[in-house]
This record gives C-alpha cells, sequence and structure tokens, in this order.
C-alpha cells in the first residue's frame, strides 16, 4: 500500500543521493589531481 511505495520513494532518494555525492567526489578528486 502507501508503505511499500514511501519505501519505494526513500530508496530512490537514496540512491540519487549517493550519485550525487559519488558524482561531485569524483569531480573534485580529477580537478584536484589535474592541478597538482
Amino acid at each position: 500500500g502507501t508503505y511499500s511505495l514511501k519505501m519505494k520513494m526513500y530508496d530512490a532518494t537514496k540512491k540519487q543521493v549517493l550519485t550525487c555525492i559519488t558524482f561531485d567526489f569524483s569531480i573534485g578528486f580529477a580537478s584536484s589531481v589535474a592541478d597538482s
């Protein structure tokens, strides 16, 4: 019911946030490597 839908939404958001953090981190890492 509503609960499983909420969990699905929560899961999707969590994955999105993780992807975002990983993406930001790799960009930051790449630019710091390029700088040095």
